[in-house]
């Protein structure tokens, strides 16, 4: 754990009591990254005075758990624990058996973009890959290769021009800049085109009425 803060301080109990409104038990079919989401959540709306943020997320993270998981936390050796990424990296370690953790790995390393799938949809899909398995261990750099590999060849090919040559030359930040203004560009005219589509069939629809 954290260094004890030094002098009072007291944790509300309205905090503790909302951290239990939301517990994890260790269950195959619960997903440790949204516990840890929610969990992060609730701690930034609230502040204690004289508490590092270290400090106060280690020790109300245990309000958080129960059963299989509460069990696990018990077990952790005195002093393995110093700091609050340190108590995630070991809970999500924990939690994702080898097999699952294996599969989401191939997950984002096989990346396909999918037939009648938009570029936006194959983005947003791409990114809940990785938001789903914080500790794929992949760098920036593969990451934006599995992706870039996985989609569809026309807009690989549009990636490659609005990079005026190889889209893999780019940095990491001026990559992810253009996936996300190509996302933004075909999510528009996607919903442009399926709008122009329900028009025409209800134009359609109206038609055969008529007749």
């Amino acid at each position: 754990m954290p260094l004890r803060p030094t002098g009072e301080f007291k944790i509300s109990s309205k905090l503790i009591a909302l951290v239990e409104q939301h517990q994890f038990r260790g269950l195959e079919e619960e997903q440790p990254i949204d516990h840890i989401e929610k969990f992060e959540e609730i701690c930034a709306t609230r502040r204690c005075s004289g508490v590092s943020e270290d400090y106060l997320k280690c020790t109300l993270f245990s309000f958080s758990l129960v059963e299989k998981a509460y069990k696990w936390m018990r077990a952790l050796p005195a002093g393995s624990i110093t700091t609050w990424d340190e108590y995630k990296r070991a809970f999500l370690k924990n939690f994702y058996p080898k097999e699952r953790l294996k599969w989401m790995r191939r997950r984002i390393s096989e990346f396909r973009h999918e037939a009648h799938e938009s570029f936006f949809e194959a983005v947003s899909r791409f990114k809940e890959y990785k938001r789903e398995c914080p500790h794929h261990g992949f760098t920036e750099i593969a990451l934006l290769n599995f992706f870039y590999q996985g989609v569809d060849e026309k807009f690989k090919m549009a990636l490659n021009i609005a990079s005026q040559g190889d889209f893999m030359t780019n940095t990491v930040a001026q990559a992810n800049t253009l996936i996300d203004n190509l996302a933004a560009s075909n999510k528009y005219s996607c919903l442009d085109m399926r709008k122009t589509w329900r028009t025409s069939s209800q134009v359609q629809t109206f038609q055969k009425s008529l007749s």
